[in-house]
């Protein structure tokens, strides 16, 4: 992992909350909706639902993508030896 990546993530979780996380996940189903509609990829009475997202250990965006698509979530091992690697 890039320092730099690190450094946005990092900037993003300071200005980020909850509430705004849960309005840029519905924004971001809402506009696969409509896509995945007009593709015909989706009946009009459909709606994208995703079978899982990958997520991380913040608990604001991992509450974010519960309430807003009732997922169950599962700890990815991957991450925290990712995180245990990274330096800065």
């Amino acid at each position: 992992m890039a320092q730099a990546e690190l450094i946005w993530y990092t900037e993003l979780m300071k200005s980020t909350d909850e509430d705004a996380f849960q309005v840029t996940i519905h924004r971001f189903l809402t506009e696969m909706d409509a896509a995945a509609q007009a593709t015909g990829h989706l009946d009009q009475a459909q709606l994208y639902v995703p079978a899982s997202v990958t997520t991380d250990g913040w608990v604001a965006s991992q509450n974010a993508w519960i309430s807003e698509v009732g997922l169950d979530l599962i700890e990815c091992k991957l991450h925290g030896q990712k995180t245990g690697e990274c330096h800065v």
